[in-house]
């Protein structure tokens, strides 16, 4: 009925604890930021590469950055 589970074909990925932990941190700290970055890509004004780019920014630590350049999108 049920079969022995093989383990090479199970995905060796697993993040650790503390990776998700940092991850979640920086979420929350910048929880604002990403909410307006989702919000213009929604509505259209920014598309998914520009997207990608300042989440990038945002998680890398330079939000004040990625503020600017989606400011500087919108403007345009």
């Amino acid at each position: 009925m049920y079969r022995h589970i093989d383990r090479d074909k199970i995905d060796p990925y697993f993040p650790d604890t503390q990776t998700v932990r940092d991850e979640a941190g920086k979420y929350l700290k910048n929880r604002r930021i990403f909410e307006e970055l989702r919000r213009a890509y929604i509505k259209g004004k920014i598309d998914k590469q520009q997207l990608l780019t300042l989440r990038g920014q945002v998680k890398a630590g330079d939000a004040d950055g990625a503020v600017k350049g989606l400011a500087r999108l919108l403007r345009v």
